[in-house]
């Protein structure tokens, strides 16, 4: 299935996330990478605190319906 990797420039698992959806791609996985250059690591759970939080999870949201109306024939 495709995969949707989001890291944060501040996470000390940043490279772990970069290199994960390279070795993804170079599988062949389609792979939707999302890297946020101003957060640090647990941003996402940050909604209403963060404009960046508040955007990855619009983001989330919109590739996981664009995943469904794919899966559903756009039902």
């Amino acid at each position: 299935p495709p995969a949707y990797v989001i890291v944060a420039e501040y996470d000390p698992l940043r490279d772990d996330g970069l290199g994960y959806a390279k070795r993804l791609e170079a599988e062949g996985v389609p792979v939707t990478l999302r890297h946020y250059r101003d957060m640090m690591h647990g941003f996402f759970g940050l909604p209403n605190i963060a404009d960046a939080a508040n955007r990855a999870i619009a983001d989330v949201g919109e590739a996981v319906r664009q995943l469904v109306r794919n899966q559903t024939g756009g039902q």
